[in-house]
């Protein structure tokens, strides 16, 4: 058995092939995923899958982005006829105060998913962000804290089995491990 020593060079092309692939799968990031019926998660390029949106009859897209991906998703949703847009303008910052938006966030979230028709499997809410890695998914899992009484590792997990990619900032998931969802 030989033991090979990996040059800078190696080095450097073992994280341009990684980051290569990051982007790649960013780039194809257009399926949200289900973590409920009728509660989508995904990034801005799901916003941008039309065919995804008319086939699942999407009725509510909640945008937890900045001013110009916001506008952007709008343009995109008015040509689908997606009924509700709100957006919570929120930057991907540990510093920022994920609780305080959670309640127009969970009031979206509610409204969308009742929409939400079992029998045609039509319906429902996709909540997004620019890349489906933090923002939203923070948002998805205190959702699923508040109504399911889980703890926050428990939604976390829930929320990654069914999203690849998951990767709260540090200062969501703290934030998100010390709040009582009951308050």
């Amino acid at each position: 058995m030989s033991c090979r020593i990996m040059s800078a060079d190696d080095e450097r092309a073992t994280k341009l092939a990684k980051a290569f692939q990051f982007s790649k799968n960013l780039r194809s990031d257009r399926v949200p995923a289900e973590i409920r019926p009728g509660l989508f998660l995904g990034s801005l390029e799901a916003v941008k899958n039309s065919e995804f949106l008319k086939i699942h009859g999407v009725t509510t897209v909640l945008s937890l982005t900045g001013l110009v991906s916001s506008k952007t998703a709008a343009e995109l949703l008015s040509v689908v006829g997606v009924a509700h847009h709100v957006v919570v303008p929120i930057a991907d910052t540990p510093k920022e105060d994920l609780l305080a938006i959670l309640p127009q966030c969970f009031d979206a979230i509610s409204r969308g998913i009742a929409m939400w028709d079992p029998v045609t499997a039509r319906g429902g809410i996709l909540v997004h962000c620019v890349q489906g890695r933090s923002r939203s998914p923070a948002v998805v899992v205190a959702f699923l804290m508040k109504t399911e009484e889980m703890t926050f590792d428990a939604a976390l997990h829930e929320v990654s089995k069914q999203r690849t990619g998951v990767a709260l900032n540090p200062g969501f998931a703290n934030q998100l491990r010390s709040w009582k969802s009951d308050s």
